[in-house]
């Protein structure tokens, strides 16, 4: 069963805004995340510093989506380069 992925209007302005490679791949992620969340590929893991609720999937080799569980809904939280997501 897909889980429900939101995401807010503004990350969604965000997004459209990225080059058409990058775009791609955060979408390829959503489409993952929404099938299963612990798809190997997507590396999914606990941020550190976030009390473990907040999670990290990789969409490419340096972008990265930061997501949440509400119920069995996926909030998408940011879209980034991973060298933002480290700081």
């Amino acid at each position: 069963m897909p889980y429900t992925l939101l995401l807010s209007d503004p990350l969604a302005e965000k997004l459209d805004n990225k080059q058409e490679p990058q775009r791609r791949a955060i979408r390829e992620c959503f489409k993952k995340l929404r099938q299963n969340p612990r798809y190997p590929g997507l590396r999914t893991k606990k941020m550190q510093g976030r009390g473990g609720l907040v999670f990290e999937s990789r969409a490419s080799k340096g972008d990265r989506v930061t997501w949440f569980w509400d119920g069995s809904r996926i909030i998408i939280e940011n879209h980034c380069k991973h060298d933002i997501v480290e700081s």
